[in-house]
């Protein structure tokens, strides 16, 4: 800032004029009034009441920190990455910085007091302290406050899950399929597939089946394990049985395959997929 009078501690010289000591006072006051004035302060060149009043406060930039002093304290400013910001150095050489891009920093709060995992949240009238909450809670809200809380059946009516998440995959034969083997053996219906997100996988399976003796056995294997499982014991007369299993379960992201198989383990007996009766279907439905 460019001001009228130069500050001049030298002046009046001791040689000057006694006369001219008028001009010496007058250019003495306004150079002090202007230099206020462009700190901030409210001073005019003719006293009223509000003379000596601040508009502002206005810092210079500091290289470095005040040196402390007891019973004292420091407001000031330094230079961060080419940003003036606000720091605050308390009796004991605490230094604080209260601003960041120009901005409150939160970290400069005074809340009482803090831990690890704190959330500061607004409150009726200041800012204040929430404290982490248990293990396995989260933050829900009632409309005012946020707090932590344990998640409740009623949290999830909101949530639908729309056709949109997920992806159908089928499998279909229209061909009979027959095993005498006591192991269970595969089938052509066989899905493989990839989980992009972990969630609810939904497998069905509809076809017709027979077991000319024994026990004739049917399974929804996924990944090698048998996750469901049907049996049917044949008799005289025995025809063409509706076959229908489901499962449903979490599955990571990852690709997993769904076989149908077949056994049985009564002794000696064939059990079937009868495809060219009903045609044999495996849906699978997964999160995308």
């Amino acid at each position: 800032m460019v001001y009228t009078h130069d500050w001049d501690e030298n002046k009046p010289a001791g040689t000057r004029a006694l006369n001219l000591g008028d001009d010496d006072i007058r250019e003495f006051k306004a150079a002090i009034r202007e230099r206020l004035q462009g700190g901030g302060m409210y001073f005019p060149s003719t006293d009223d009441d509000d003379a000596g009043i601040f508009n502002y406060v206005k810092f210079k930039e500091q290289s470095g920190n005040p040196t402390s002093e007891a019973n004292r304290a420091f407001l000031f400013t330094k230079d961060v990455s080419g940003v003036t910001e606000l720091y605050w150095m308390d009796s004991g050489g605490n230094v604080i910085q209260l601003t960041t891009g120009g901005k409150i920093l939160i970290s400069s709060l005074a809340i009482g007091s803090e831990a690890r995992g704190d959330v500061i949240v607004r409150g009726a009238s200041a800012w204040g302290r929430t404290a982490i909450g248990s293990s396995g809670n989260y933050l829900r809200s009632d409309g005012t406050d946020p707090s932590w809380n344990t998640l409740e059946a009623a949290d999830l009516t909101a949530v639908i899950l729309t056709p949109k998440e997920y992806t159908d995959v089928e499998d279909t034969t229209t061909s009979d399929e027959s095993t005498t083997n006591a192991a269970y053996q595969d089938t052509a219906l066989s899905i493989t597939f990839t989980v992009g997100k972990q969630g609810l996988t939904y497998v069905s399976f509809d076809g017709g089946g027979h077991s000319d003796s024994g026990t004739g056995k049917w399974a929804i294997i996924v990944d090698g394990v048998t996750e469901k499982e049907i049996a049917h014991i044949a008799g005289s007369g025995d025809s063409v049985h509706p076959l229908s299993m489901c499962w449903h379960g979490v599955l990571s992201a990852a690709a997993h395959t769904i076989k149908i198989q077949i056994k049985n383990d009564g002794g000696g007996g064939a059990t079937h997929i009868k495809g060219a009766t009903s045609t044999a279907r495996l849906n699978v439905s997964h999160p995308t």
